[in-house]
């Protein structure tokens, strides 16, 4: 069973809260592999909307769910309340801006794993 976020109970920031901010835990693909399916949308999003060179994201829903192809989806707060959890978003005072946690999107996972090798290397 998969454990349940809440995003009324996520902290809300005023600054930026990944300035200066070391992780303890290791953006890798086994913390991508452990993300809820939501999570994992949202991520995909945020990396269509180049959102990691920023320090802040807005989040449209209209827009996330023409990205995603839902027609009738209920609000992914499951997924943004994960995020937040694990500090890859935090949540600021407006209900649709986060900021995000560049360190998360600048670690290699998000590289393709093989470069092909045209001979001119």
């Amino acid at each position: 069973m998969s454990k349940k976020y809440k995003l009324e109970e996520v902290k809300e920031f005023a600054q930026n809260p990944f300035l200066n901010y070391r992780s303890e835990v290791e953006f890798d693909e086994f913390f991508i592999d452990e993300l809820s399916n939501k999570a994992k949308n949202i991520i995909k999003y945020l990396m269509f909307k180049h959102s990691f060179k920023e320090e802040k994201f807005l989040f449209k829903l209209n827009e996330f769910n023409r990205f995603m192809i839902y027609i009738n989806m209920e609000y992914p707060c499951d997924g943004i309340a994960e995020l937040c959890s694990k500090k890859v978003l935090a949540k600021t005072k407006d209900p649709d801006l986060y900021w995000v946690n560049n360190d998360f999107f600048n670690t290699g996972i998000f590289q393709p794993k093989y470069m092909e090798d045209d001979g001119y290397n």
